[in-house]
């Protein structure tokens, strides 16, 4: 069964039968959560990856993390381009076209474990960590410090797309999901599979940065990326205060070819460990792959809820042109 930790009020703040499911799928979407290792730490369910024993004290050290000034943080719900966007930045700081040398989910903080406290000081400077979880959930001293942080947005149909095709990827039953891209979308519409909803995670973005106007933000939109990564590059540079001379070359060492290319023989044996045979963490990167995945009912559901939910938040404006 899944191991789910009733922290919070999680009965209260899950969505449940949102207006927009398709109730008999979820019901039969619901069954296939069981074989799922996930833990729910205020009201968000989380992959606990056997490396966490207790979220609460995970949190608490992330909350509480001694950050240093040339400390880059990336926010973004699974399957934005939050890998690739680790990579660019990574290049940017070392001004290099080498791949990092740690495995990027070493650096997301909520993947760690309860050792967070002493991997995250283990770190050689200038470090890039990463938050899948909500921007709420970023150190306390984040805005103190005038940390850099980049939030990473990306159409959600396509991310939706990207993370059901990992989750069947999963070589591990607890690690993945099981059932059918219908079951898995109509769990993204409730929040039920881990990390919640993508609505709910942008929405919390929007709320961050307005509580919080002193945070050095930049947003990172990936059809943008896509579309022409070396002015988006260039414009990293300059928001880390670097020099834009390798924004070319590293565009071109980042393209989704390289990308997948360089990733296959970075983390071949992270590879086999976590995924069945054949697959790859990095598969397309296109911009509109959820038109092969999404039926028309489907489609006009998710339009319904992200026009109620999101009507009013600018970041999720910026998605909008992609969504048709």
């Amino acid at each position: 069964m899944a191991e789910i930790q009733e922290n919070g009020n999680f009965e209260n703040t899950r969505n449940k039968d949102t207006p927009w499911s398709n109730v008999p799928v979820l019901e039969k979407a619901r069954e296939k959560l069981a074989p799922l290792s996930f833990e729910v730490f205020d009201g968000i369910p989380y992959f606990s990856y056997q490396c966490v024993r207790d979220f609460s004290r995970m949190f608490e050290d992330i909350d509480n993390a001694e950050l240093r000034d040339d400390d880059v943080i990336t926010v973004g719900f699974p399957r934005s381009g939050n890998h690739w966007t680790f990579e660019v930045l990574t290049m940017i700081q070392q001004q290099s076209t080498d791949f990092a040398k740690d495995y990027y989910y070493r650096r997301v903080m909520e993947c760690i474990g309860d050792t967070i406290t002493e991997k995250l000081s283990s770190f050689p400077s200038p470090r890039i960590l990463a938050l899948h979880t909500r921007m709420s959930r970023l150190p306390k001293k984040t805005v103190e410090k005038k940390v850099k942080v980049v939030y990473i947005l990306r159409n959600p149909k396509d991310v939706l797309v990207s993370w059901y095709r990992l989750s069947y990827a999963a070589k591990l039953p607890e690690n993945g999901f099981r059932g059918t891209w219908e079951e898995f979308y109509e769990l993204q519409l409730t929040g039920e599979h881990p990390w919640g909803t993508w609505f709910d995670h942008v929405l919390a973005a929007e709320q961050y940065l307005q509580d919080n106007p002193d945070c050095r933000c930049f947003v990172l939109q990936y059809e943008k990326m896509k579309e022409n990564a070396v002015d988006v590059i260039k414009q990293l540079c300059h928001f880390l205060g670097q020099p834009e001379a390798k924004a070319e070359d590293i565009a071109q060492r980042t393209n989704f070819r390289a990308m997948a290319e360089g990733m296959r023989e970075k983390h071949e044996n992270q590879v086999k460990s976590l995924l069945k045979e054949g697959e790859a963490f990095l598969v397309k990167g296109e911009i509109g792959g959820w038109k092969r995945y999404f039926t028309v009912d489907q489609n006009e559901r998710f339009n319904s809820m992200f026009e109620e939910k999101m009507r009013g938040c600018k970041l999720a404006d910026s998605v909008r042109p992609y969504l048709n």
